[in-house]
C-alpha cells in the first residue's frame, strides 16, 4: 500500500493587471501606507493618493500660494503612516504633510535640489539627497528637523540604509561610484567600477546592495557584509538587465526593476542572481516602484502615463509523492529428511507514488506568463518483504533451510511535473 507525504515549492509569477485611473501622467516615485490601503504617488507639481483597493485616485494634493509644490520626485512615509515627506525638487524644500487631513504640517527648507532619499526600517530618520549641493541631509522625524548634513557625496540619486542605520550607500550618476556614509562617524568612502549609478536598494538581511548601472545597461550586486573580509564592499555580481530604479519585496527574495528607455519592467531572484521575468507592454518611461506590505501588488509611476498596476503572487507546486510500497514476503523454507531446497525470495516491494503536479502559473493581461511552481519531490522507496524461516528437517542431525531473503523494496516515485506558466 502506497503511504503519504507532503511537501512544496515556490516561485513568482508577476503580470500587468491595469492601470490607476485619476492621476497625473508624470509619476515619479510611489510609496505605500503601511497596511496597503493607500499608495501616494509624486507627480509633476503634485502628490496623488491611490485607493488600493479600487486602483482611483482619491485625492490630489497640487501647488498653493502658502506651499508650492514643484516637481516631486520623492515620497516618503513615515513607519506608522500619519506623514508624508515630499522633496520639493524645484523649491529646495520638504514639505510633511499629515496623511490623515492632508494640511501641511511643516515645510523644512535649506536643501539643494532635493531629488532622491530614503527612510530608515524603523522610521527615525529621512535621508535627502541634495543633487545640486553634493550632500545628503538626515532629518530626525521625531523633531521633523534636519539633524546633519554630509557633504562630499557628487551628484546623490537613489539611496538606501542597512538595516542596523550604520552605514547609507549612495548612487552617484555623474560621479559613476556608489558613496558609503558611515552614519557615526559621518566618514565617506566609494566604491568604483560603475557608469551611471542610478539607484541602490539593500537586502532585509543586510548582506546585498543591488545598484542599477544606468548606462550599461546592468544592475551590479555589493557584498556588504562585513563578515567577507575579502568581499566586502567590493562587486560580487553583474546582471544583465536595463535599470533605472529598483524596489525589493518585502521578503528580499525578489529586486524589481524599472527599465526607464526600454519602457520594460523586470524581476531579479535574489537567490541566483539571474531575470526571471520580462514585462514589455503597459510601461512608458516607467520611473518609481511601489511595493505593497503584502507584496501581491506593485504600482510603477511611468513618466508618460498613469501608473502601471502589477500583480505579484507565490504559485506553489503540488506535494511530493507517496512512500513506495513494502516488498512481499519472502517464501518458507523447504524441510524434509535433507537440506535440499531453500525458500523462496520474496517479492518485490511496490513502486512508489509518482509526485503531485506543480502548480499552474498566473495569467497575464499583457507580456510574458509567470512561471509554474516546481514538481513535488520523488516518492521514499519501499521496504523490502521479511523471509519466512524454514521448517526443522525429520532429523535431529539435519536442520530444514533458512528461509528466502525478503523481497526488494519497491522504486520511489517520480517527482510531480512542473506547474503551467501563465497565458501570455
Amino acid at each position: 500500500a502506497a503511504g503519504s507525504g507532503s511537501g512544496s515549492s515556490e516561485g513568482r509569477n508577476v503580470s500587468v493587471t491595469g492601470a490607476v485611473t485619476g492621476g497625473d501622467e508624470y509619476d515619479y516615485a510611489v510609496v505605500f501606507s503601511p497596511n496597503g490601503s493607500r499608495a501616494y504617488v509624486g507627480q509633476y507639481y503634485g502628490v496623488s493618493v491611490i485607493d488600493t483597493a479600487t486602483n482611483t485616485v482619491i485625492r490630489n494634493i497640487y501647488d498653493s500660494v502658502a506651499n508650492p509644490l514643484g516637481t516631486v520626485y520623492e515620497v516618503l512615509l513615515s513607519s506608522d503612516g500619519t506623514k508624508l515627506y515630499a522633496l520639493n525638487y524645484d523649491f529646495d524644500n520638504v514639505i510633511v504633510f499629515d496623511t490623515d487631513t492632508f494640511a501641511v504640517r511643516t515645510t523644512l527648507t535649506g536643501f539643494d535640489a532635493p531629488y532622491l532619499g530614503a527612510i530608515s526600517r524603523n522610521g527615525a530618520y529621512v535621508y535627502v539627497g541634495n543633487y545640486s549641493g553634493d550632500s545628503v541631509s538626515v532629518i530626525d522625524t521625531s523633531t521633523d528637523t534636519v539633524a546633519f548634513t554630509v557633504s562630499g557625496i557628487d551628484s546623490p540619486y537613489g539611496m538606501d540604509v542597512t538595516p542596523d542605520r550604520t552605514h547609507l550607500y549612495v548612487a552617484g550618476y555623474s560621479s559613476d561610484v556608489v558613496s558609503v556614509v558611515n552614519l557615526s562617524t559621518r566618514a565617506v568612502t566609494t566604491i568604483g567600477g560603475f557608469d551611471g549609478a542610478s539607484d541602490v536598494v539593500i537586502t532585509p538581511d543586510g548582506k546585498r546592495a543591488y545598484v542599477a548601472n544606468y548606462t550599461p545597461d546592468e544592475v551590479l550586486v555589493i557584498d556588504i557584509d562585513p563578515a567577507n573580509v575579502n568581499t566586502y564592499n567590493t562587486i560580487v555580481a553583474t546582471i544583465s538587465q536595463g535599470a533605472y530604479l529598483l524596489a525589493l519585496s518585502p521578503d528580499g527574495s525578489s529586486v524589481y526593476v524599472s527599465d526607464y528607455y526600454s519602457d520594460g519592467f523586470a524581476v531579479i531572484d535574489t537567490a541566483t542572481n539571474t531575470v526571471t521575468t520580462t514585462l514589455s507592454t503597459g510601461f512608458d518611461s516607467p520611473q518609481g516602484l511601489g511595493v505593497s506590505p503584502d507584496g501581491t501588488k506593485i504600482y510603477v509611476g511611468n513618466y508618460g502615463a498613469d501608473a502601471t498596476i502589477v500583480s505579484s503572487t507565490i504559485a506553489v507546486g503540488g506535494a511530493a509523492g507517496g512512500a513506495g510500497g513494502n516488498g512481499g514476503a519472502g517464501g518458507n523454507a523447504g524441510g524434509g529428511a535433507s537440506n535440499i531446497t531453500p525458500g523462496g525470495n520474496g517479492g518485490a516491494g511496490g513502486a512508489a507514488g509518482s509526485g503531485g503536479a506543480g502548480g499552474t502559473g498566473g495569467a497575464t493581461v499583457s507580456g510574458t506568463g509567470g512561471a509554474g511552481g516546481l514538481g513535488g519531490d520523488a516518492g521514499t522507496a519501499g521496504n523490502g518483504g521479511v523471509g519466512t524461516a524454514g521448517s526443522n528437517g525429520d532429523s535431529a542431525s539435519r536442520n530444514g533451510m533458512v528461509g528466502g531473503a525478503g523481497g526488494a523494496g519497491g522504486a520511489g516515485g517520480n517527482g510531480g511535473a512542473a506547474g503551467v506558466g501563465g497565458a501570455a
